[in-house]
């Protein structure tokens, strides 16, 4: 394992929460929270805890624009990781890629097999 994880090696991006806007409330920024189930229509919850769209910008707790409770909630739990959304899913989607191939490997392959604790350390880690 690298120091910082397996994605360790992705460029370092500024430490923000992922932006959110709601169509209906126009104008206004809510910080996405980093894990979570999504909605019909692409919509998470942010940390105020409504239901968001996640847009392509980080959020900025200092903006005019920007939900009063989200930057409030983020000065007090800062994100413990960068976001960095599309190279962190590419990297994920490959690890779990070979996890699929390692974990339905034949023990008569010619390949060494890992045992699948180590696998699924390696998964969890990584997030």
């Amino acid at each position: 394992m690298t120091d910082g994880g397996p994605l360790a090696h992705l460029p370092s991006r500024s430490k923000n929460y992922e932006r959110g806007e709601i169509r209906i409330l126009q104008g206004r920024a809510h910080a996405m929270r980093p894990a979570g189930i999504t909605e019909r229509g692409e919509r998470r919850l942010t940390l105020c805890g409504l239901l968001a769209r996640p847009v392509t910008r980080p959020f900025d707790s200092g903006g005019h624009e920007s939900c009063r409770t989200c930057a409030a909630v983020e000065r007090v739990r800062p994100p413990a990781r960068p976001i960095r959304l599309s190279p962190d899913l590419a990297a994920l989607r490959s690890l779990l890629d070979q996890a699929a191939v390692e974990a339905c490997r034949s023990p008569r392959s010619k390949y060494p097999m890992r045992p699948t604790d180590q696998i699924l350390f390696e998964l969890l880690e990584a997030v």
